[in-house]
């Protein structure tokens, strides 16, 4: 019982981070682009926020 508990938690908090990552990426990409960035340059901008933002 304790070993399915402990993955029932662990894919629901895998599949909540994916979705919050997809969202965020999306948001920022169309971010860049409205302020006049090419297309290469906005789907690099949120992988290089993203990585500074959760560097520990």
């Amino acid at each position: 019982m304790d070993r399915w508990i402990r993955y029932t938690m662990t894919a629901s908090v895998v599949l909540l981070d994916v979705i919050a990552a997809v969202v965020s990426y999306k948001h920022m990409y169309q971010l860049v682009l409205r302020h006049g960035e090419s297309a290469w340059s906005a789907a690099l901008t949120p992988l290089s926020v993203d990585g500074i933002l959760n560097d520990d």
